[in-house]
């Protein structure tokens, strides 16, 4: 292809562009590593090639292909990608994580280029393939000066999809995933699907722009996708800011441009250039480790740092007049008051029977049967070890019982998992506070509220002012949570620089937001100042008065004097005692057993 050799440079750097910010949806907004960029960009290369190949090898040797037009050749390879990655994303979203996910998107790297120099009757091998050149709707693009417009726009497509992607509840809840996949599932939300439709994704758009870089070189060999590749793009994330689509293109565009910059310095060969820029390259990225860990823009710098008038306007315009009206109820109780005066006349929401579990040879949990009523505040008391968080696992799913079983509004939950049992009605304040760090205060919350459309890729694109829309009340839904446990001025702040007990109170409104009918109570107020604490002893009284039933755990008797209604003792995983507060607490026997451990 003719054309000027400054029109050439930046056309790769489009290509560098392109596959960086597709590699920060899934490994800046999903949190998941992947070493596969450069085959899933030599697959749609190939893919492309196979399809529209003319019938010959750079030898001459004839190779198998339709001959279809670019546009064919480029669809084919968006759908092969995606299945591809889709494929890679099946044993990754289930099971392998961390340095295992390195491995097994190395294998799969290796596996693609081994076909690729393998499969000569397909591939043409080592020769590789010629490709007739990018053309559509009867135009042909033949210099790189005429090409350049078309990359440019194909690189900022896949930036502004990406973008619009991050800032979609559905990167949302990708950010989630990536922050606490356990605290999401806990929420209700399934994680599986969107790890793998981020994996499938990130394959599309690379393999779309092997495609296009195959058209536009009009050759592909198994040489141009090499590791190498794979590293450079992961540096070009790593180094402009995992989660920033900014930060990406920026490094991208200056590490594409290092190169020719060294083959142009007079001392230097364009052999000797090489060994240098991979010097370069390392230290660049070493020294952007140690000075700057979050990249040259980190995720979130664009974004308001600050929440004047409450947060009002960090949210959507349609929804001001909707969160005035809420901010401006605050001396209001926080939820309306129960019409139930005496909870155990009402019929049990959860039943808990025959509940038993045993690690090896510890019996954990021993034949704990209990109810909850609506209304009705349950404390779970007892020495340490006795077995309460894990009474909460196995109501939640987080853990399989050996025997018994736990029915939620007449509904067995045998076999439900925690997402599942989240979305019946029941979740959990973790006893160890799971705040999603890298996300601020505000969608820490509004990652709670169910049933969100935005969280669905498809609508994201199909239906956006739909989306808009419900973004708009979920926002004002979180803000409103927030407002409840008093930390509203404090939502647009990142919740790692939040104060312990601000992101207890954050995970509290969390909660609040999915608008469960159950709530399991893991210590609440553990770690807070007194003054949080008795604002948490009044939300908690509030929910139970608006008919939710509460269980908690909880080691402060002054908590469990204020709130609970009815108190299970709990020793060695069995239920010992049950009652009022006055009942148990002038039982020596258990306040020996409670406070001699």
């Amino acid at each position: 292809m003719g054309g000027s050799y400054i029109a050439d440079l930046a056309n790769q750097i489009t290509f560098l562009v392109a596959l960086a910010v597709s590699l920060n949806l899934l490994l800046g907004f999903a949190g998941q590593m992947s070493m596969a960029t450069a085959a899933f960009y030599g697959l749609g290369a190939y893919t492309c090639a196979i399809m529209t190949a003319q019938g010959m090898t750079l030898t001459g040797a004839a190779v198998i292909g339709p001959g279809w037009p670019f546009l064919g050749g480029l669809a084919s390879a968006i759908v092969v990608s995606f299945v591809g990655g889709l494929v890679v994303a099946a044993p990754a979203a289930r099971r392998v994580r961390g340095d295992y996910l390195i491995l097994l998107t190395l294998a799969f790297h290796f596996l693609v280029v081994t076909i690729a120099s393998s499969w000569v009757g397909l591939t043409g091998g080592p020769n590789g393939i010629v490709v007739p050149p990018i053309g559509f709707f009867g135009y042909e693009i033949n210099t790189t000066d005429q090409a350049f417009w078309f990359l440019l726009a194909w690189a900022a497509f896949v930036s502004l999809v990406c973008w619009w992607i991050g800032r979609s509840p559905f990167g949302r809840l990708l950010r989630g995933i990536r922050e606490d996949e356990i605290a999401i599932q806990a929420l209700g939300k399934r994680t599986i699907a969107p790890k793998s439709l981020a994996f499938a994704m990130t394959a599309a758009m690379a393999g779309a722009t092997g495609a296009i870089s195959a058209a536009y070189m009009q050759f592909v060999a198994p040489t141009t996708y090499s590791l190498d590749l794979a590293i450079l793009v992961a540096a070009c994330v790593a180094l402009g800011g995992p989660g920033n689509i900014l930060g990406s293109v920026v490094a991208a565009i200056v590490i594409g441009a290092l190169r020719p910059i060294l083959e142009n310095v007079p001392s230097l060969s364009s052999d000797s250039a090489v060994p240098w820029q991979t010097v370069i390259y390392g230290s660049i990225l070493v020294a952007g480790m140690v000075f700057r860990p979050r990249g040259l823009l980190p995720e979130g710098l664009i974004a308001m740092r600050r929440f004047p008038r409450e947060a009002i306007s960090a949210v959507p315009r349609v929804v001001q007049a909707t969160l005035l009206k809420t901010v401006g109820e605050r001396d209001q109780p926080a939820l309306a008051k129960s019409s139930v005066p005496n909870p155990m006349i009402a019929s049990p929401i959860v039943r808990v029977r025959n509940l038993s579990k045993s690690f090896g040879g510890l019996q954990a949990v021993k034949d704990v049967s209990f109810d909850l009523h609506p209304g009705e505040i349950v404390a779970l008391i007892g020495p340490n070890g006795a077995g309460k968080s894990t009474i909460f696992n196995l109501m939640t799913g987080a853990i399989r019982p050996d025997q018994g079983e736990v029915t939620l509004h007449g509904q067995s939950l045998a076999g439900a998992d925690p997402c599942a049992v989240a979305r019946s009605g029941m979740a959990r304040y973790f006893q160890h506070v799971r705040i999603l760090p890298g996300l601020s205060a505000l969608n820490n919350v509004a990652i709670g509220v169910p049933r969100q459309a935005g969280e669905n890729l498809a609508m994201t694109f199909l239906a956006p002012m739909r989306v808009a829309r419900g973004e708009a009340e979920v926002r004002a839904e979180a803000l409103r949570q927030l407002e409840n446990v008093g930390i509203a001025p404090h939502a647009n702040r990142t919740a790692q620089d939040l104060a312990f007990g601000q992101q207890k109170l954050v995970a509290f409104a969390r909660l609040l937001a999915t608008g469960a009918q159950v709530l399991l109570l893991d210590e609440p107020t553990s770690g807070v100042d007194p003054q949080a604490a008795d604002q948490i002893i009044a939300l908690v009284r509030t929910l139970a008065q608006s008919g939710k039933s509460i269980c908690i755990v909880e080691h402060s008797l002054h908590v469990v004097s204020e709130l609970a209604d009815r108190i299970l003792f709990m020793n060695a995983g069995a239920i010992m005692a049950e009652g009022t507060v006055e009942a148990i607490t002038t039982r020596p026997d258990l306040v020996d057993l409670y406070f001699g451990t």
